[in-house]
């Protein structure tokens, strides 16, 4: 999901150099539906691809890695469905919701475009997880910094170029999408070892989509998808709280937010290497390596939020330049930029945390923190410090640090004190065999029946 985070601020950029708080407005309100609404769901699906691959990886259980990540790619597609008719009908819901006209109606415009893209990235993000356990990250990852860098050039073509609008990026990110998903099956396909592409890289079969397996997959997908929705909702509503503010603090809010979103993008490898390599020396019942292992990310993880604090602090200007030009919206973004600092050092660390748990297969109890933290706690605090103190956008940030804090010392407990993870290891193990089982069963009645009607 990089990408599409990558893409978002990109399309931001391109947007708030037409000089139109409307359309600024617009494609970040966009942007915050969808996130909650979709790309949140599809992340929180695949999110649970990278335990279940990593963990019958570390048993060298190839057919079974394939076995996961079809049935992502089937429920992604199911999942998408219902999702596209609530996005059809945007504007509707921003009307009622009593946002401004104009960019409800900007909004409409480019999530209408948005749609097939968000799909598209879904179906790329669960090859990427896939070949990302088994060892193959080096080349997906060029294959999405260059589509990246081509979403620069599809943005101007058709955005500054074209004079297409708000269209432009919108159209930019099914073109993106389609190159990454085109290029990583071929790369996939041709370029791995054959154990990737024969066995685990394999066309849906019946075990597939035997609806015992997919239930079985959801008892993952389902935590996750809540803990990411939960997560990502809990900071686009405050984007809902800035429109109450202004249409200047919505732009801001934008502005900051995106900035969050793409210096996270560091803190959020390391989620995802920190969750692929637990999983993998668990599933190979490598309990000592697997808690020297989680010392050594929390470390790096520590270091690399203070890095990212402090380049926020120092170049909150530049940041604000590159966003927008609006003097308005860069004026206030310079001051919310020097609190940004502080808070992504605490954020930066809660997720961290989130990786390591999840690399135990241990979501439930995760997505009940995130629920208290995120909303019990967030969203209150917001309302008291953003609207009834009268400190308007820092206040709102304020109540998310109060939220975020609490989550976070939530996380260290589950951390060292809840899990034996000797005990977790056995139950990775337990878990393998018994799907292994039931699939051969599967498989042994599907061979009768062909036999019968033989």
């Amino acid at each position: 999901m990089f990408s599409a985070l990558f893409t978002e601020v990109i399309n931001l950029a391109f947007v708030g150099h037409l000089n139109s708080e409307s359309m600024l407005a617009g494609v970040g309100l966009a942007n915050m539906f969808l996130n909650i609404t979709t790309v949140s769901v599809m992340m929180g699906l695949n999110q649970a691809l990278n335990t279940l691959v990593a963990q019958s990886y570390g048993m060298e259980d190839y057919y079974m890695c394939g076995v996961f990540f079809n049935r992502a790619r089937i429920l992604v597609s199911i999942v998408m469905m219902p999702l596209a008719i609530i996005l059809y009908n945007t504007e509707t819901i921003f009307g009622l919701m009593g946002f401004d006209y104009e960019a409800s109606h900007q909004a409409q415009l480019y999530i209408y475009l948005m749609i097939p893209a968000v799909y598209i990235l879904g179906l790329c993000d669960a090859n990427r997880r896939l070949l990302s356990c088994m060892g193959y990250q080096n080349i997906p990852m060029a294959i999405q910094l260059i589509s990246t860098f081509l979403h620069i050039f599809w943005c101007w073509l058709l955005t500054d170029k074209m004079g297409m609008g708000i269209k432009g990026p919108g159209l930019a990110n099914i073109i993106t999408n389609l190159v990454n998903l085109v290029a990583v099956h071929i790369y996939t396909k041709r370029f791995t070892d054959t154990k990737v592409s024969k066995e685990a890289y394999i066309m849906p079969t019946r075990e597939c989509f035997d609806l015992v397996g997919l239930l079985e997959y959801m008892k993952l997908g389902l935590p996750s998808i809540g803990m990411v929705c939960m997560e990502w909702s809990s900071f686009e509503i405050m984007t809902i709280y800035s429109a109450y503010i202004g249409v200047t603090a919505t732009a801001t809010q934008i502005v900051i937010l995106n900035t969050e979103i793409i210096t996270f993008m560091a803190t959020m490898g390391l989620q995802y290497a920190a969750q692929t390599l637990i999983s993998n020396q668990l599933g190979a019942q490598q309990v000592n390596t697997a808690m020297r292992s989680r010392k050594f990310i929390k470390l790096v993880g520590y270091m690399t939020g203070l890095t990212m604090g402090l380049f926020i602090f120092f170049f909150r200007n530049f940041i604000a330049e590159f966003y927008t030009s609006l003097d308005e919206v860069q004026q206030e973004a310079d001051y919310l930029f020097k609190y940004l600092a502080f808070f992504h050092i605490i954020d930066s660390s809660q997720g961290i945390n989130q990786g390591l748990i999840r690399g135990l297969g241990k979501y439930n109890l995760l997505t009940y923190s995130a629920l208290i933290g995120y909303f019990v706690i967030s969203l209150p605090m917001e309302y008291i410090f953003g609207f009834a103190l009268n400190l308007g956008l820092i206040g709102l940030w304020i109540g998310q640090t109060v939220g975020i804090t609490c989550h976070l010392l939530c996380t260290e407990y589950l951390l060292f004190c809840h899990y034996d993870w000797h005990q977790v290891a056995r139950d990775i193990k337990e878990s393998h065999d018994k799907e292994v089982e039931r699939i051969e069963m599967v498989k042994q009645g599907r061979k009768k029946g062909e036999i019968q009607l033989a």
